[in-house]
């Protein structure tokens, strides 16, 4: 099954862009700050990092203005990804908590340490990356409250 918007496929930006004309022309705005996401995810790829923010950006506004705290704090920790790659880590001490959480499953640590998600992505390494979260909100570091999805993926 071929699936349009899939990284490295002919015409998938194209497709993105179209659905994001669409959901704009209908006011869904789900599929408006889902469709920049994706469109930032695109432009990260190619290595156009501003875009990559201004999409995010346009995803975070979105998100937060239908109050969707899940895919808020996805656009955060987007946001945060590109800082990083970059190397600025000052941002940390203009109000930015740097986390990173090496989870179970993660790359360059070794077979076992990898084979935690072997047939079973999206378990493990969730709940890990869920404790970290659950961490930092209880140190106050996080402004993000723990809630249920407000849309399902």
């Amino acid at each position: 099954m071929r699936i349009l918007g899939d990284l490295g496929e002919p015409g998938g930006r194209e497709h993105l862009e179209t659905a994001l004309m669409l959901f704009e022309a209908t006011d869904e705005l789900w599929g408006i700050a889902s469709s920049q996401n994706n469109l930032g995810v695109e432009s990260y790829y190619e290595g156009d990092w501003n875009e990559a923010l201004r999409r995010y950006g346009l995803a975070l506004d979105g998100f937060v203005r239908i109050g969707d705290e899940t895919s808020h704090a996805t656009m955060l920790n987007n946001i945060a990804e590109i800082h990083s790659d970059q190397g600025h880590w000052d941002l940390a001490r203009q109000g930015f908590a740097v986390f990173v959480l090496d989870n179970r499953g993660s790359a360059n640590r070794g077979l076992d340490f990898e084979a935690a998600i072997h047939l079973n992505m999206g378990d493990i390494e969730v709940r890990d990356q869920a404790a970290g979260v659950r961490w930092l909100v209880e140190q106050g570091l996080s402004l993000i409250h723990i809630s249920e999805p407000t849309r399902p993926y």
